[in-house]
């Protein structure tokens, strides 16, 4: 099964890549073990115009199932 997971922009962090989410790369690395293709789309530091990369990244890949993981401050990217 071909699995897509998100993790959103992070506006309010200083320096994005001092704090990875860690919490879905742990479900990508279970996933994989379980023999699934799984890709992650990290928009921790990416402009707040983001939108275009996840239309793209999701129809370039066509996953079965697409995930998003989100904190509460990044809440609102997630939705968009």
């Amino acid at each position: 099964m071909k699995i897509g997971l998100i993790i959103p922009p992070s506006p309010f962090l200083a320096d994005a890549k001092v704090f990875p989410s860690l919490g879905i790369l742990y479900v990508a690395e279970a996933l994989r073990s379980a023999g699934h293709d799984v890709t992650v789309l990290d928009l921790l530091d990416r402009a707040p115009t983001f939108e275009a990369d996840v239309a793209r990244w999701v129809s370039d890949r066509r996953h079965d199932w697409v995930g998003v993981t989100a904190t509460t401050p990044e809440f609102h990217l997630a939705v968009r």
